[in-house]
């Protein structure tokens, strides 16, 4: 699970409000350390590109596909076109 601000924000009293601690400082970690990390299917797709033909012909890999991929096709065909780019 990634650190997010709500888990950050602390609720102090006033008086302790003008003082910070180091502990308090050294609690916030950086929530950029996780942009960079690969996703699953990147590492994967890195695997099978780096196995050549070796790699077992019965596992697919695939990205995922969203609603932005389906934009410009019109509302009708919009599900059967999902539908047949889907695995059975």
């Amino acid at each position: 699970m990634h650190p997010t601000l709500v888990r950050a924000v602390r609720i102090v009293e006033r008086k302790a409000a003008g003082t910070i601690s180091p502990k308090q400082i050294q609690t916030l970690e950086r929530q950029d350390v996780h942009l960079n990390k690969p996703s699953l299917i990147d590492i994967l797709l890195q695997k099978k590109k780096d196995a050549g033909e070796d790699w077992p012909s019965n596992i697919r890999i695939e990205k995922p596909l969203y609603a932005r991929h389906f934009g410009r096709v019109r509302p009708e065909l919009k599900l059967r076109l999902k539908t047949l780019t889907q695995e059975k």
